[in-house]
């Protein structure tokens, strides 16, 4: 009898999803793929010579965690866009200034629609920009593309290999319908 809870414990555990088995040390939790992928990312951005660029990554990550764990997505607009990148190939990328406070509250929203919707983390990718608009390229990598945008953060769409749409600062009406509305 005293064995029921430990079983029952022992079977959710093998149940979990796989998108946990990303272990952060200092929070002591596991990350979904998506947002081990953009601490990641972060962690390169602040591991340069760069004070600024340092101290930007460090803020950006510091609101990042409560924005995602705040931000609570409609189910019904998830669960339509699950059943797409289930059957499409759906590609997000982001252009973001880790200083600037509409990319600090919106990615981290963003990156939670993402993955309940079930994206892929190698669909998502994340560029920096300075606050002149300039690609951060952290060192040993090289710039992929030439980018520029006019403001941040800029959320470019597409779906199977073609441009759907685009999300510059804000949503018009949330992240999972803006981004469900580029996918009919």
């Amino acid at each position: 009898m005293k064995i029921a809870p430990f079983l029952s414990i022992f079977l959710l555990s093998a149940c979990a999803p796989k998108a946990y088995k990303n272990y952060h040390v200092n929070t002591n939790q596991y990350h979904p793929p998506l947002v081990h992928q953009m601490e990641q990312t972060l962690a390169k951005h602040g591991s340069t010579d760069n004070e600024e660029q340092t101290k930007w990554a460090t803020d950006f990550w510091n609101n990042f965690e409560k924005e995602f764990a705040s931000y609570k997505p409609k189910k019904s607009v998830i669960h339509e866009l699950f059943l797409i990148t289930q059957k499409e190939h759906i590609e997000i990328t982001v252009v973001g200034g880790n200083w600037c406070s509409d990319t600090k509250t919106q990615i981290p929203r963003l990156c939670k629609v993402l993955h309940l919707a079930g994206l892929d983390e190698s669909d998502f990718k994340y560029f920096q920009v300075d606050r002149n608009k300039n690609l951060i390229v952290p060192e040993g990598e090289t710039a992929k593309a030439k980018i520029k945008p006019q403001r941040v953060p800029t959320v470019m769409v597409k779906r199977n290999g073609r441009f759907a749409g685009i999300v510059v600062e804000t949503p018009k009406a949330s992240w999972e319908e803006d981004i469900l509305a580029f996918l009919p």
